[in-house]
């Protein structure tokens, strides 16, 4: 059933129907869901959710019940009124899902604070993410959901189960719609009614506050071109301290990226750490060289955690890139926040300038 459908379900046997789905539901303020059965009442009525009132909505059902499709519908709705921009889409690569979240930190404040947030597949969404990250989107989830009635932002989600994404957010969700899952057990576990469950549901089947129910659907919006991301760049820069998961393979990917450069591999020879120490007190002074060629002192980990001295001065006086993962960029960078998320860290690095937070980049094309 769809929006363009949904008046004629509604319509069939009684009168008085019509415009529900130009109209949301009965009044201005509800999204419309689909449709619910009553039959003590002899009729089919509206299935509304008013955000303001409702608090935040989890749709739960298996695989192909029709979460995502519901979704669709309910953010179709939302830019219908308030226009495309209207709908915050958590999706995406890795790096975009990060980037929408952390954009969802500021909405609170009101600043380009949209009308609805959607997170499909929550419950998986971050479960291949590195700890640190996984743990930080969740909590932001969090805080999306409880400042979610005081904001005026509406959050919809989906999962195929609540049980596997903690209480702090489990608890967030008010309203739940049940579509099909897999045993009438799980229905009921997940708060649903088990004399509405069957094992042949078609999609979109399912039940709202007691009621069998009847689910909108709306084709999948392409996902959204994502920026592409910059290449990282050393033009102009004095000198660069590199920390790198493959120190050896970059130093030699340096050099024949930056021809005449001079780069310092620490660890390799006796003295690359009084050199590279030079290297950075020469900037500082701005004596510089007079070939103006850019020098870069490479590093592992534990080659920067060997030379705290040479990386602490490395941190205000050099451009940073990590190429690598946490234990690279914990050992050179300064940040105590998270750097923002790399798909993938063998073809994406950090870059930070001093004084400035670090930006994703995508490392040397080979």
């Amino acid at each position: 059933m769809t929006l363009d459908t949904v008046d004629a379900v509604l319509a069939h046997g009684r009168s008085g129907a019509r415009g529900i789905a130009g109209r949301g539901a009965d009044d201005g303020e509800a999204i419309l869901l689909g449709v619910v059965d009553e039959p003590d009442r002899q009729r089919r009525s509206p299935a509304a959710w008013r955000p303001a009132h409702d608090g935040p909505l989890i749709v739960l059902g298996t695989p192909h019940s029709g979460r995502s499709g519901l979704l669709a519908a309910i953010a179709r709705q939302v830019e219908a009124r308030h226009g495309l921009s209207s709908v915050l889409r958590v999706e995406g690569s890795r790096s975009a899902v990060w980037d929408a979240l952390e954009a969802s930190g500021g909405i609170d404040a009101g600043a380009g604070r949209p009308a609805l947030v959607v997170l499909d597949d929550l419950d998986t969404r971050f479960a291949s993410w590195p700890d640190e990250y996984r743990l930080a989107a969740l909590l932001r989830v969090e805080e999306l959901l409880r400042i979610s009635r005081r904001s005026g932002v509406a959050v919809a989600a989906s999962a195929v189960r609540s049980n596997g994404m903690g209480a702090g957010i489990r608890d967030g969700f008010t309203t739940t719609a049940f579509l099909r899952h897999a045993s009438r057990s799980d229905l009921v576990h997940a708060g649903g009614a088990g004399t509405h469950w069957g094992a042949h549901e078609p999609p979109g089947s399912g039940q709202w506050r007691g009621l069998r129910a009847q689910f909108l659907h709306s084709d999948l919006r392409p996902d959204a071109a994502e920026h592409p991301i910059e290449p990282v760049a050393f033009d102009g820069l004095e000198i660069a301290a590199v920390a790198s998961a493959t120190p050896e393979a970059d130093a030699t990917a340096l050099r024949a990226h930056l021809p005449g450069a001079e780069v310092i591999r620490l660890g390799s020879t006796p003295g690359t750490a009084v050199q590279a120490m030079d290297a950075l007190e020469s900037v500082a002074a701005g004596s510089g060289t007079e070939s103006h060629a850019i020098r870069l002192i490479v590093g592992d980990a534990e080659d920067w955690a060997a030379n705290w001295s040479l990386a602490h001065a490395a941190r205000s006086r050099a451009t940073i890139v990590v190429h690598g993962g946490h234990a690279e960029f914990r050992s050179l960078a300064r940040a105590t926040a998270l750097p923002p998320l790399l798909d993938d860290p063998t073809a994406q690095c950090w870059i930070a300038h001093p004084e400035h937070a670090p930006a994703r980049r995508a490392w040397l094309t080979r």
